[in-house]
């Protein structure tokens, strides 16, 4: 029997050793970090939806669900750098979108549907 190869661990700093690894590293923190952000705030101001704050809640999970399924899907099919750079796009793009909006327009909750 021959003796196993140890293997040698790896450490945080291992991350910033080299200048390639080092530039991954800061930008995939920096992206952790606003994604982080951004659905930190989106859940905080869940109750100026508009809606009761449980229906709200149970929308985010009806959308969440299907897209954390979808993501295994997307992730096998297309790899990780072209899928989180089609949707960071497509936030993007959404973001800018809704900044379009105007303030004082009624939205969806606002209008009542049980009027002719």
């Amino acid at each position: 029997m021959k003796p196993e190869k140890e293997v040698k661990s790896g450490s945080l700093l291992d991350l910033f050793r080299k200048k390639d690894q080092r530039k991954v590293t800061v930008i995939m923190s920096c992206v952790w970090f606003a994604d982080s952000i951004v659905y930190y705030g989106l859940s905080l101001s869940v109750t100026d939806f508009g809606l009761d704050i449980y229906l709200t809640q149970l929308a985010f999970g009806a959308v969440e669900l299907p897209a954390r399924i979808a993501c295994i899907f997307l992730l096998e099919w297309f790899g990780r750098k072209k899928v989180q750079a089609g949707l960071l796009l497509l936030s993007g793009v959404l973001c800018l979108i809704i900044t379009g909006i105007p303030e004082g327009e009624p939205s969806l909750c606002e209008q009542s549907w049980a009027e002719p």
